[in-house]
């Protein structure tokens, strides 16, 4: 289906007669047809694109209006109008998603970094070269994944670390006088193995132990979080023994794999790990 049937999906403003009358108008549809769905109860034109399970139920539906010859043509045309209002509806959700998905890799402010990282030094006091650091673009994408609760299996090849941000610089290109565009990012050459998938793969982890090293709401007294054994995760959101849980199970199990088979091995699991992580809604 193109735009252009799209287009012709009015907005849902006015009342809902008003807005079914303009569907009909844009897709040609009889008064008769248009009365009918008024008698139907519809009030917007999410009910409308649910109303009918197929192309067939319409069918039947328009049979039963006593249209004569025009049932054919009639058919035809609401089918076009179903069709357009359930497009133009994915396509809304597609967008959102989008924005949504966009919103996840916008930086923190500064004093936001700042405060994350003082408080991940505060709890642990431990200090990570620049290989495996998490460079600010991955803790801010891991950060705003937890503040929006959109845990996604984000892609390991991507995550970028502090050495890569330390001896890489935005471009400005300039448009005009004055007016200046940042390039993106130069993507980062790395051999795919499973030595650096196991190292960015801690990264990313990391990454996440940074961004959720705050406190957990409604906590336990935090003298009992200083006994020996104590479960870290009603303390803390994304505790640091609980990542090192993670790498060092996924490190571990590989070396029972054979060699030309640990990569693949290790991408699938981990990915089918991570991805019962975000349909729980915890990156624990």
């Amino acid at each position: 289906m193109s735009a252009m049937e799209t287009d012709k999906v009015p907005l849902e403003k006015g009342s809902p007669e008003e807005i079914l009358r303009k569907l009909g108008e844009n897709f040609g549809l009889d008064d008769g047809v248009v009365e009918a769905l008024l008698q139907l109860g519809i009030e917007s034109l999410q009910e409308f694109r649910f109303l009918w399970a197929s192309e067939q139920a319409i069918e039947t539906w328009i049979g039963k209006l006593g249209l004569g010859d025009k049932a054919l043509l009639m058919t035809a045309r609401v089918r076009r109008a179903w069709a357009a209002v359930g497009l133009y509806y994915r396509q809304v959700g597609q967008d959102c998603s989008k924005i949504a998905l966009s919103d996840l890799d916008t930086m923190l402010r500064e004093t936001e970094l700042r405060d994350t990282k003082q408080q991940f030094w505060r709890r642990y006091k431990m200090r990570f070269p620049p290989e495996i650091h998490p460079a600010d673009t991955t803790i801010s994408r891991v950060a705003r994944e937890m503040q929006k609760r959109m845990l996604c299996v984000y892609n390991i090849w991507r995550v970028k670390t502090l050495q890569f941000q330390l001896t890489t610089s935005q471009k400005k290109r300039k448009l005009s006088d004055g007016l200046f565009i940042k390039d993106g990012e130069d993507e980062e050459i790395v051999a795919h193995d499973v030595d650096n998938y196991l190292d960015r793969l801690f990264t990313l982890l990391l990454a996440y132990a940074m961004a959720g090293c705050a406190g957990v709401t409604g906590a336990p007294d935090a003298a009992q979080e200083l006994n020996l054994g104590a479960d870290t995760t009603k303390f803390v959101n994304v505790p640091l023994d609980v990542i090192y849980k993670y790498y060092f199970s996924a490190k571990r199990s590989i070396m029972v794999m054979p060699m030309a088979q640990r990569l693949q091995w290790l991408q699938t699991r981990d990915v089918e790990e991570r991805s019962e992580c975000r349909s729980s809604g915890s990156p624990q």
